[in-house]
């Protein structure tokens, strides 16, 4: 399984870069991690659209779209691991999308297989970025049986 992080927005010299590539380097699936420059346009909307566009060209087809998004789901790590489990047992590659600060447009919400939601609050999406990839090495810490994970 190979998995693409696809975010809006640029990590630069930001402190979170270190500690995303840490989790990143630890997983046992490739990862490759796809940082969009966002839309300067004024209106929010159609900077939502271009964003969320520039998102889904980056998507390969027979690739699961998985968007992270405040209207969708908030699951469990538990669920989060089934989900992972299945793609790999269906030799599926996933694309997880980030959106800009103005989110993700609605049709690119549609065309995606899954939204998960990481709680009702908005997170920056840099921080986003770090809470899949600590996500990620959790679900493969459960799945090795290692102790990281304490239910």
């Amino acid at each position: 399984m190979n998995i693409k992080i696809l975010s809006i927005g640029l990590f630069k010299n930001s402190e979170y870069k270190s500690i995303f590539f840490d989790y990143i380097s630890k997983l046992p699936w490739r990862v490759d991690l796809k940082e969009l420059k966002p839309c300067i346009h004024k209106n929010i909307q159609i900077r939502k659209e271009k964003d969320s566009e520039s998102l889904l060209d980056k998507v390969n087809k027979n690739e699961i779209i998985i968007s992270l998004d405040k209207s969708g789901s908030a699951i469990s790590t538990e669920n989060f691991t089934q989900l992972i489990i299945e793609q790999i047992q269906d030799n599926k590659n996933i694309s997880f999308l980030i959106g800009g600060p103005d989110g993700i447009s609605i049709d690119c919400l549609k065309r995606s297989n899954i939204i998960i939601s990481f709680g009702k609050m908005t997170w920056p999406h840099l921080l986003a970025r770090i809470m899949l990839a600590e996500q990620l090495y959790r679900v493969s810490s459960i799945i090795a049986k290692h102790p990281y994970h304490r239910n």
